[in-house]
């Protein structure tokens, strides 16, 4: 695929999640881009976690769009199909570019992420989980992925008379990343006194898709509480394209330059995609950082298959903040990667959680 050159490019950008906002600001100077997103603002769920005891973090972590570019414009609307070259939106209006990308991210129960298009409806929400933290005195977290244990975490900062169980199926902490942070993690888990059970699958759950009161059942046990908080991980949003198929992972398949189904200048990337990375923050900027050098020099003239694919990150890189206070993370510095703790891991991320970072990349102090 070659571009003609000296035409200024159109960018559709469908989603302004993570990756959406990032591709959408840093493409704002060199091409035409159109972001398309249904929700009323951008939601913040890195903080969204410790938002829950901290209430006020709300007014911080909902940030509108409006400032996100200076040249390029947003349409509040779904897409319906993405194709070659196109965009058709929900109420039937076409929306053309010489390049289409798909970010349509991921979804996880409330109160880590917005259930709707509403700021009013997310603030509910929130709401709602703070309330009932609150009077809750026993609560337990079903999933010890990085959400179940930061959410944990966070409340037994917050309240630490209260009693915080850890139910998992899972062998380990964050599985799949790194057993040494797994076994660092779990220590310091235990030193706050989460009562914390591994290898335990649940079952008898009233419901997997909100917070709850009453009761599960693990290892033929029955357990009680006056809040039960499904953490089970991110499901991906799997975008809207021709012929798009999923892989097992339940993302759209892609080839070696993030493309599905074949299409020349139609990328997917981020939660929905199944491109080797797992389903991480750090992951999305690693392959936004790699889509818009490619985008880059599309418009400078190349063809995609002369360029470099993109490939997953070989070494494991994970920030896990436990409340204000602890926290443990894994960094690429070495194939195994490097273990970083409380202090770098609190400066790094459990400090402001990106929360300032993110307000200035769509335009806010």
């Amino acid at each position: 695929m070659l571009w003609e050159l000296n035409l200024r490019k159109k960018i559709v950008i469908v989603g302004g999640g993570y990756a959406g906002v990032s591709l959408a600001h840093s493409l704002d100077e060199v091409a035409e881009v159109t972001l398309i997103e249904p929700r009323e603002a951008f939601f913040h769920c890195v903080a969204a976690i410790r938002a829950v005891v901290q209430p006020e973090l709300l007014d911080r972590l909902i940030i509108p769009y409006d400032r996100l570019m200076k040249n390029g414009r947003i349409i509040q609307a779904r897409a319906e199909q993405i194709s070659e070259g196109r965009v058709v939106l929900e109420n039937g209006e076409t929306i053309e570019g010489d390049c289409i990308i798909a970010a349509t991210g991921s979804n996880y129960a409330p109160p880590f992420k917005a259930q709707s298009d509403l700021i009013d409806d997310f603030r509910s929400h929130q709401a709602a989980a703070h309330a009932a933290v609150e009077a809750a005195q026993t609560i337990i977290v079903v999933g010890a992925g990085p959400v179940g244990v930061e959410l944990a975490a966070e409340i037994k900062f917050a309240h630490p008379g209260k009693s915080i169980s850890i139910l998992a199926a899972s062998d380990e902490v964050v599985p799949g990343i790194a057993s040494k942070l797994s076994k660092a993690l779990q220590q310091q888990i235990a030193d706050m006194g989460i009562n914390l059970q591994l290898g335990t699958p649940v079952a008898g759950m009233a419901r997997t898709d909100a917070p709850f009161a009453g009761s599960l059942r693990a290892r033929g046990k029955t357990y009680e509480a006056d809040l039960i908080v499904p953490a089970f991980g991110a499901k991906p949003v799997i975008p809207p394209v021709e012929c798009a198929a999923a892989s097992a992972s339940g993302r759209l398949e892609v080839d070696q330059w993030m493309r599905p189904c074949g299409y020349q200048a139609v990328f997917a990337l981020g939660d929905a995609a199944d491109n080797g990375d797992p389903m991480t923050i750090v992951a999305v900027r690693r392959q936004v950082s790699w889509l818009l050098k490619t985008i880059k020099k599309l418009i400078d003239g190349k063809s995609v298959e002369t360029l470099p694919a993109y490939t997953r990150a070989t070494k494991p890189l994970l920030l896990v903040p436990l409340g204000r206070k602890k926290g443990t993370s894994i960094l690429p510095i070495s194939r195994s990667g490097c273990l970083a703790g409380t202090w770098l891991t609190q400066k790094i991320k459990g400090k402001d959680l990106f929360l300032t970072d993110t307000r200035k990349e769509l335009g806010y102090t």
